[in-house]
């Protein structure tokens, strides 16, 4: 019985790198054949994503897809997919209730990693990335980081995933979200969050996940696309183009329809400017004339960036700068929620490259025209005359990321004249820089574009 449905997913994983299309019925599955594909999980021997040892990575094993290597040590080997986890992880929602009660299965996999790097340490910890940004709603008795109170209880040479660990990782790819067990931690550390040693993080998983409808889980998905961390979008998006194709088209297009912004300008003015008084009066004029000079969709960012400069990105900020931005927040801003993903018809440039990469594996017309019109609208947004020279680089360097993306995507689709025009224009621009301009390293890339254009051509 397992071997048939081993040939079904793997047709299921082939057509859908090709096409959007509603992944095969899970109805017909019985609780009993997921079952033999959780008992199969004993025979997992290798690293896969939420298991790496020496990097960290994006993968979601759902599709065939290449993993993205985020950070860890150079030349770490690239994470496999193993079979029986890739099924669980297409299977979804349907899967959750078998996963979740296994999450304490004892049953040793074949997988051991060990902590032999000469340095550092390896610990058990409680990371856990929980299910809504507002701390109320999380779950209790996780994310305590024991470690850093310099406690060495928690220390351990060896670890051997279990069962219920690789059930956890299922869990959080279906879910995207970050349950990983066993990650690298900078300098030569191992840093396991296993749900077999800490019951505590199965107990957050079920809070969260437990009784997940296949509405939820959909719902669940687009609020996170709506997420401003980098690579949140991108990463939602996939997921819900997997499950529910229509309704991940829908969004891919809504996202791929925002307007590239001077994210860098609207940051600086709420980090900078607004901080250097503590006039409302002031406040209120540097707001209009944001308004004013970027458009109102782009002056709407500044609440976020004022909340991400003064909070996420420092743990120790200047306490006076908080109850500055606070004081804004109050006078400006009073229904901003900082843990409430709100759709913003404005896009920073990377990311919107960053979503185009992560639309890779879905194919679809109406996605390659939406990816065009983002390329010709993103290459003539016009710089402003108010910007320096470093400034205006760094805007065109953005525009340079999503010109990158969408060209792997529509190279041979009857748009190369296009970006042979773009890619030479730039080289030739970039030529004009000095020897340490940064964008001189994107120049070996960019005249290998126009060489495989000019050659299709011919």
């Amino acid at each position: 019985m397992l071997a048939k449905f081993a040939v079904m997913f793997s047709a299921l994983a082939a057509s859908c790198s090709n096409h959007i299309q509603t992944p095969a019925s899970t109805s017909a599955i019985t609780d009993s054949e997921i079952e033999k594909i959780v008992d199969s999980l004993v025979n997992l021997g290798k690293e896969t994503a939420g298991s790496e040892s020496t990097a960290w990575g994006s993968q979601f094993m759902a599709i065939d897809e290449e993993p993205r290597f985020m950070g860890g040590i150079i030349g770490s080997q690239k994470p496999t997919v193993d079979p029986a986890m890739k099924k669980l992880v297409q299977l979804g929602v349907r899967a959750l209730p078998i996963l979740i009660k296994h999450l304490d299965d004892k049953r040793e996999t074949k997988l051991a990693t060990k902590h032999d790097m000469g340095f550092g340490a390896m610990w058990h910890s409680d990371e856990y990335d929980p299910r809504y940004s507002d701390k109320a709603r999380q779950p209790k008795n996780i994310n305590s980081y024991p470690m850093l109170s310099h406690s060495m209880d928690h220390t351990i040479d060896k670890f051997t995933l279990h069962v219920g660990d690789a059930c956890y990782i299922v869990i959080g790819q279906i879910v995207d979200r970050g349950l990983s067990v066993i990650r690298y931690q900078p300098t030569a550390c191992i840093v396991v969050n296993s749900p077999i040693q800490c019951p505590a993080l199965a107990d957050a998983v079920k809070k969260d996940w437990g009784g997940l409808t296949k509405l939820d889980h959909a719902s669940q998905l687009e609020a996170d696309a709506y997420s401003m961390w980098p690579g949140a979008a991108g990463s939602a998006v996939k997921h819900l183009l997997f499950y529910y194709p229509e309704k991940g088209e829908k969004l891919a297009l809504k996202l791929l329809n925002r307007k590239v912004y001077d994210y860098m300008a609207i940051w600086n003015i709420a980090d900078d400017e607004m901080l250097k008084t503590g006039e409302t009066a002031k406040w209120r004029q540097i707001y209009a004339k944001t308004q004013e000079r970027y458009g109102q969709d782009a002056a709407a960012m500044i609440p976020h960036w004022t909340h991400w400069s003064n909070w996420e990105t420092s743990r120790d900020h200047p306490k006076a700068d908080q109850e500055r931005a606070s004081a804004i927040f109050k006078a400006l801003f009073p229904k901003y929620d900082p843990t409430a993903n709100v759709f913003h018809p404005v896009v920073e440039a990377r990311d919107q490259a960053d979503l185009i990469r992560d639309l890779e594996t879905f194919r679809s017309k109406a996605l390659d025209d939406a990816i065009q019109n983002t390329f010709r609208n993103a290459i003539h947004t016009k710089g402003r005359p108010d910007l320096t020279i470093e400034k205006e680089r760094r805007r065109v360097d953005g525009l340079d990321s999503i010109a990158g993306a969408a060209y792997e995507r529509m190279k041979g689709k009857g748009y190369d004249k296009e970006y042979l025009a773009y890619f030479e224009q730039r080289i030739a621009e970039v030529e004009k820089f000095s020897k340490e301009a940064w964008e001189k390293q994107y120049l070996d890339e960019d005249r290998k574009r126009v060489a495989d254009l000019k050659r299709s051509k011919s």
